[in-house]
């Protein structure tokens, strides 16, 4: 496994591209209950906006 880490090399267009909005879904809904809502409340608004 350390010679696969090693000689890992990350493509940096991959991964951006991967870094869909989808990803930050959490830190949506944890922005909305700090901001007051209960979690459940936030996470049924987030999850409206990405289905």
């Amino acid at each position: 496994m350390a010679l696969v880490v090693k000689n890992l090399e990350a493509k940096k267009q991959n991964l951006e591209n991967a870094c869909t909005s989808e990803l930050y879904a959490t830190d949506e809904a944890l922005k909305l209950v700090k901001d007051g809502k209960n979690f459940r409340e936030a996470y049924q608004e987030v999850k409206e906006k990405y289905v």
